[in-house]
C-alpha cells in the first residue's frame, strides 16, 4: 500500500493559510525535472556506497535469505539501481 503523510507545525494564526498551502501540495505536487535529476544522482551514488559496505552487503543478503522474493523486507529501503 502506498502511504502520503504531511506533518505540519504552525501557528495558530497560520492555521487556515497552511491547511490551504498542504491541500494545494498534495492536489497538485510539482515535481521539477531537476530536482528529480539531483536526488536520483545522489541515490545511486548512496547505492553504489553501499554495495561497497561488506556490513551493508552482509544485511543484504541475509534478508535474501531470510524474506522470500516478492516480500517487501526483502529489499533495502534505499531502493535497487
Amino acid at each position: 500500500a502506498l502511504a502520503t503523510e504531511l506533518r505540519l507545525r504552525l501557528l495558530r494564526e497560520d492555521t487556515a493559510s497552511l491547511v490551504d498551502l498542504a491541500a494545494e501540495i498534495l492536489r497538485e505536487p510539482v515535481f521539477p525535472v531537476e530536482e528529480i535529476d539531483k536526488v536520483r544522482v545522489e541515490l545511486l551514488a548512496a547505492i553504489r556506497e553501499q554495495d561497497n559496505d561488506t556490513q551493508a552487503r552482509a544485511d543484504r543478503g541475509l534478508r535474501e535469505l531470510i524474506y522470500p522474493a516478492g516480500h517487501p523486507m526483502r529489499h533495502r529501503v534505499i531502493g535497487e539501481p
